[in-house]
């Protein structure tokens, strides 16, 4: 049988009763699933449409900047930087294209 791997949160260890916990150390490997992370919570966000998904997608980037050495705060420097040279999506454009 194919086993799955994923990220969960910290105090989940201590709450489940199958499969294997496993503690990761290498920080690529970290990266690795805090980024598969990130792409999960936001397809759950894209369909639940809630401020949980929201969280939990925050939480996870929160988490990744954390690792690579970054804050929040810097975070929305590198935004305001971003949005002044290219703008935000406060407009709501959608540019239609053929694929």
């Amino acid at each position: 049988m194919d086993k799955c791997a994923k990220l969960v949160r910290d105090k989940i260890p201590g709450i489940v009763s199958r499969g294997e916990i496993k503690l990761l150390r290498d920080k690529n490997e970290i990266e690795d699933f805090l980024l598969q992370k990130i792409v999960e919570e936001a397809n759950e966000l894209l369909e639940a449409r809630n401020i949980e998904e929201a969280v939990d997608l925050y939480e996870a980037l929160r988490t990744w900047l954390k690792l690579k050495g970054l804050t929040i705060k810097e975070l929305e420097e590198y935004a305001e930087a971003k949005k002044e040279k290219r703008g935000g999506f406060d407009k709501f454009y959608a540019w239609i294209y053929e694929c």
